[in-house]
């Protein structure tokens, strides 16, 4: 007798917009079990709040960071909301809204910083860290391979 489990949700994005009325940019995130939509989450991120966080983080920044901050935040939540079995497990029409507090700032500020290692060199779309190795001649310089893309 064979058991059949159930498909494990998949979270997928369906855009990233600023809603003029609400004076927020919204990260429009859909959750799904095959090819059936479960739930949609509008994660939302207020001017004032972003206002805050670029005080906090005390540089001025584009609406790509913030957006790609947003993105990682509502991932990170419906993953969290998922493995804790807040969300509906039958589908449901509605738009659930989800607005970034006060509170929600230090974990949101995180995915503003961007994950580099401070002895990284940017070669084309590569990072490449230097490392020490023993050397043939006081002027070379040996590097590790690819650690990964550039964003």
């Amino acid at each position: 007798m064979s058991m059949v489990r159930p498909a494990i949700p998949q979270i997928g994005t369906q855009s990233t917009f600023y809603a003029g009325e609400l004076d927020a940019d919204v990260a429009r995130m859909q959750v799904s079990r095959g090819d059936e939509t479960l739930f949609i989450v509008d994660f939302r991120l207020g001017r004032r709040t972003a206002h805050r966080l670029m005080e906090q983080v005390q540089m001025p920044l584009g609406r790509d960071a913030m957006a790609r901050a947003l993105l990682r935040f509502a991932v990170t939540r419906l993953e969290q909301g998922l493995r804790q079995g807040i969300f509906p497990d039958s589908p449901t029409s509605e738009v659930e809204p989800i607005i970034v507090q006060e509170d929600d700032l230090p974990i949101f500020r995180s995915f503003l910083v961007e994950k580099t290692c401070g002895y990284q060199e940017r070669i084309g779309r590569e990072r490449i860290v230097p490392r020490p190795a023993r050397k043939t001649s006081p002027n070379e310089t040996r590097r590790s391979g690819p650690s990964g893309f550039a964003t």
